[in-house]
């Protein structure tokens, strides 16, 4: 038998073959010495992020938006509570916005329509809960140890609350919407 075969082969791709050529691929660009994150990785974090916050709204409610024609042809007040939520609310780290109104009013399409808005402006995470399905899923799975409970409740940049009155309001019930929203 003769010497082993010993070859080297390199694999290249070539250069217009990468999803992005400013770090072929990688989600890192070097620059003056230091790694930064690519622009195509931040994107990409940001589409997640939209599309976790997407899976937690209902379907009926998945497309709503606030640049939508039949919303954009609401009555006066919803117009007011967007200019205001625009004036007051983006480029804000920490707001709170309670919407109250009967039921059809439109508070859902508002409130996805306005996080789905913040989202947009810049990467956060996002969750729409019902209330009432996520108070009754904690009082399912309670076994009398509050401490064990402290991680049912969302930990996210903005939390829609859904039909917050529509739980029936005991001490139980008010103490886990307070721990919630804390």
């Amino acid at each position: 038998m003769g010497a082993p075969m010993s070859e080297e082969i390199e694999f290249t791709k070539a250069e217009d073959a990468y999803a992005c050529s400013a770090c072929k691929d990688l989600g890192v660009v070097e620059k003056g010495g230091r790694a930064y994150p690519c622009e195509c990785r931040v994107k990409a974090e940001h589409v997640a992020m939209v599309n976790e916050f997407l899976a937690s709204v209902p379907p009926r409610y998945a497309n709503c938006g606030l640049e939508q024609e039949s919303f954009l042809r609401s009555t006066p007040v919803h117009q007011n509570v967007i200019t205001s939520i625009l004036r007051n609310f983006l480029g804000c780290d920490m707001a709170t916005l309670l919407l109250h109104g009967g039921p059809g009013t439109g508070k859902t399409h508002l409130a996805v329509g306005v996080v789905r808005m913040l989202l947009d402006e810049k990467p956060r995470t996002g969750m729409f809960v019902s209330v009432p399905a996520h108070l009754q899923i904690i009082r399912s799975t309670f076994d009398g140890d509050t401490d064990k409970q402290v991680d049912q409740h969302p930990n996210v940049d903005v939390l829609i609350l859904d039909d917050l009155s529509a739980a029936r309001a005991t001490d139980w019930s008010r103490e886990w919407v307070y721990r919630i929203i804390s």
